[in-house]
């Protein structure tokens, strides 16, 4: 491998008494890059108008100067160029390693929020043995182009050409307004979207809780709501949704009613989350960032309101799951418990939704009117990280980081145990209000490829059934049931219509007897729709 590049770099020496030799030699490595990093995404995503190969390859073409022009500027001074080049192979051969495995598209606003709002624990289970090596690699292959075009001659005369060819090239930055973004240019791309992202969640939001708005007291007074915000948990992977594996005992054995067709729009935790706490919908999902939660409006009604997160997203300011949490008069922060392994690390701990128990225990001493949200770790990259040993029913189970080399009976197996784990934390919560005037609603926040079609895991940008399929139980006490039974009946009816995620919005309040301006009553399950 050396020895070749030797000979290809050395050949290009040829050029370097000539007044083109280095502008050449950086046309060929943006030829190289661009084959390398970009070509995936236009083979898997062409265009679609007109002749889709022609203008797929032409669009393609038009990018190589785009990259080129990149390169070329960075040249103008030989530390910074060096600097610029290994950083961005670098960055570019992690994504690529994504592009590849996981499908993505780097320069979605999806996408970039996933990256830059994971934690050491979600970023420790995808790096891999393979992702290591092919960032290496592309590193060294960088490494060994910049040591053989450092030792060419490159004095003021060149340097002079290369501005006056970038001058004569500066239009060509104005195809990038004509053709979809491209590596490196996706990168400044995605985090000029993410910068807009952050200013548009953190603008003032208006509190709906000053709608109008009144509770029937006399009938709840006591009423304890429990919303659990599950984690990539399909509907389809549920025994009570007819699963032929036994993967949901306790809640069959509690008669939870199952809403099999529940539509989660995406795929990602950060859009989907505010869609089922605010009253947005598919047309207008900008009110996720303009408008406070439903937990507003039961903070006005005297509810104690308790967010219990065993996800990272409360002191989070750039998440726009953030603000809703901070609603809540109660905030608890579970993670991970470091003092219960003395092998501790974040990327080898056991997650356990479990741990947030204990604080729901606290909670429920107070027989006030309440409600707590619980949003868990569920089903989540790595699944065997987020159940204990003692579920692991189906196996054997895949455990290696990089997901697309498991056996796909494995990656089922190891699924299906997170299923079964998920079944039992939703059941421990029930038995906890079993004896009061109580109902518990849990939904997923969406779905997870399971090796479909090469898909794995959830990803931005993808709208397809095993991804926008989640879960959805919800459970009444007895007591519940007698004081609220048309809300029951109703749910019956409701239970196997085909709904978007936006209903749990409408439904709590109606659970709760909460009737407000701000609720769409015909969207609940729980009234007749």
């Amino acid at each position: 491998m050396k020895t070749t590049l030797k000979k290809l770099f050395t050949t290009s020496t040829s050029f370097q008494n000539t007044k083109y030799g280095n502008i050449i030699i950086i046309l060929v490595f943006s030829v190289i890059y661009s084959l390398v990093f970009n070509a995936i995404d236009f083979i898997r995503y062409p265009v679609k108008y007109g002749n889709t190969v022609i203008n797929t390859v032409l669009l393609f073409i038009l990018s190589i100067p785009l990259v080129f022009y990149y390169f070329l500027v960075a040249s103008i001074h030989k530390k910074l160029f060096t600097i610029v080049t290994l950083l961005t192979t670098f960055l570019s051969s992690i994504a690529l390693y994504f592009i590849i495995v996981y499908k993505v598209r780097i320069y979605l606003l999806d996408t970039f929020i996933l990256l830059v709002q994971t934690n050491p624990h979600e970023a420790g289970g995808v790096i891999s043995f393979d992702l290591i090596v092919m960032v290496l690699s592309i590193t060294l292959v960088t490494a060994v182009f910049l040591y053989y075009y450092n030792i060419q001659h490159n004095d003021a005369l060149f340097r002079r050409i290369k501005i006056i060819f970038i001058l004569l090239l500066s239009p060509v930055l104005f195809l990038l307004y004509f053709s979809r973004p491209v590596m490196p240019y996706a990168f400044m791309y995605a985090i000029n979207m993410y910068n807009k992202y952050q200013t548009i969640i953190h603008q003032p939001r208006t509190d709906i809780s000053k709608l109008p708005s009144s509770f029937n007291e006399e009938k709840n007074h006591n009423l304890t709501v429990i919303f659990i915000i599950g984690e990539a948990a399909r509907a389809d992977h549920f025994s009570i949704n007819g699963y032929p594996r036994k993967t949901s005992p306790n809640i069959e054995k509690l008669q939870v009613v199952s809403l099999p067709n529940i539509d989660s729009i995406h795929g990602v935790t950060n859009k989907v989350v505010p869609l089922m706490m605010t009253r947005a919908t598919k047309e207008n999902e900008e009110i996720t960032y303009k408008e406070t939660s439903f937990v507003s409006i039961f903070n006005k009604h005297g509810f104690t309101t308790a967010w219990i997160s065993n996800q990272d997203v409360i002191d989070n300011s750039y998440s726009n799951i953030a603000p809703y949490a901070n609603e809540a008069t109660i905030k608890k922060q579970i993670i991970w418990n470091k003092n219960s392994k003395k092998d501790f690390s974040v990327t080898n701990a056991n997650i356990l939704d479990e741990n947030m128990l204990p604080e729901l225990d606290e909670l429920l001493k107070n027989n006030n009117r309440s409600l707590v949200i619980l949003h868990c770790m569920g089903s989540h990259w790595e699944f065997h990280k987020h159940y204990p040993d003692t579920f692991r029913e189906f196996v054997p189970i895949c455990t290696t980081s990089n997901v697309s080399r498991c056996n796909r009976d494995e990656l089922i197996n190891n699924y299906d145990n997170s299923i079964l784990y998920a079944d039992y934390f939703i059941s421990e919560v029930i038995k906890r209000v079993m004896n009061k005037n109580a109902i518990v609603l849990y939904c997923s926040d969406h779905g997870e490829f399971l090796g479909e079609d090469g898909y794995y895991g959830h990803i931005p940008g993808i709208q397809r059934k095993e991804i926008t399929n989640p879960a959805m139980f919800v459970w009444m006490s007895e007591e519940y049931k007698k004081r609220n039974p048309e809300k029951y009946t109703n749910l019956l009816k409701n239970k196997n219509k085909h709904l978007p995620n936006y209903i749990l919005f409408h439904s709590i309040l109606d659970a709760a007897s909460i009737h407000s301006t701000a609720a769409n009553y015909k969207l609940s399950i729980f009234s007749k729709m």
